[in-house]
């Protein structure tokens, strides 16, 4: 596991935030975090925008991530989804999982500061503050959560290959 403060430069982080935060930015309503998950739990769902998926762009968004693409070394990209999680109560964490399938790169890329994490199998958690990466192997399971000291929870999860 690798944790990258200061990931891109302020003025290339700064952008990418406001886009996502922007109200004309589409983000689509998901009832539920993880495919097997309880729908009827409250605090299971987020808003979900997806960049890259299944060998095709699928939003414009991405013309403002080549300078983290380009720096991580990417050969082949595999999925892009950018996760909003509301503000709750008491921290919710929605549930161990691996985003895919493949042996690959997942990198968690935090977009703001507040108290939500993610937890990994192993119970150690990273904690959410912009500009932060992580990077770890795919088949390693880990929770995200929703935070109670902010409006919102934003990560992007960049699924990838180096070779």
């Amino acid at each position: 596991m690798k944790i990258i403060d200061s990931f891109i430069d302020d003025n290339t982080y700064e952008n990418l935030y406001n886009l996502f935060i922007s109200n004309q930015f589409p983000w689509y309503y998901n009832n539920k975090v993880l495919h097997e998950s309880d729908e009827t739990i409250l605090n299971n769902f987020q808003f979900t925008h997806i960049i890259y998926d299944n060998n095709n762009i699928q939003s414009t968004a991405i013309n403002l991530l080549h300078p983290i693409l380009d720096k991580l070394n990417v050969k082949n990209l595999l999925r892009i989804k950018v996760n909003l999680n509301p503000r709750t109560d008491t921290i919710f964490e929605h549930g161990l999982h691996t985003d895919i399938d493949k042996k690959a790169i997942t990198g968690v890329y935090y977009l703001n500061t507040c108290n939500g994490y993610t937890k990994f199998i192993d119970g150690s958690k990273i904690h959410s503050v912009a500009n932060r990466l992580v990077l770890f192997d795919s088949k390693i399971q880990h929770t995200g959560s929703t935070c109670t000291d902010s409006k919102l929870r934003l990560v992007m999860n960049i699924n990838y290959e180096t070779i």
